[in-house]
């Protein structure tokens, strides 16, 4: 795996340890990546609801902006940008909820489509 991904995968397990460790009602982390870089990200709860405000990770960080231009003019979440989502767990693989309650919260946020990827 190329050095890069798995910085990104460490930032994002990272954040989600710090969510659960803020916002007590969460049990682990929705992000959506669209295909200008940036992360979009919010704590859920056991039922699925999101747990504390949505926050962004620039993907043109270069730009030492908050936000990339194409985010900023679009104002919501375009859903054809959308390269990945999913749910990052926090902790260690033995300490993962039960998969079926981790789809269950994957299809309450995400939709009925959604299925669980590879673990983050």
């Amino acid at each position: 795996m190329e050095k890069n991904k798995i910085d990104r995968k460490e930032k994002l397990r990272e954040i989600c340890n710090t969510m659960v460790m803020d916002h007590p009602d969460a049990i682990g982390m929705a992000f959506i990546e669209l295909n200008c870089g940036c992360i979009h990200y919010c704590g859920v709860s056991f039922k699925g609801e999101p747990v504390g405000r949505m926050k962004t990770i620039t993907g043109r960080a270069e730009e030492k902006k908050p936000v990339c231009l194409t985010c900023y003019r679009e104002k919501n979440i375009n859903p054809r940008r959308v390269i990945k989502r999913g749910v990052v767990w926090p902790g260690d693989d033995s300490e993962l909820p039960d998969r079926d309650l981790r789809i269950f919260i994957g299809q309450t946020v995400f939709g009925a489509d959604y299925n669980e990827p590879d673990r983050l």
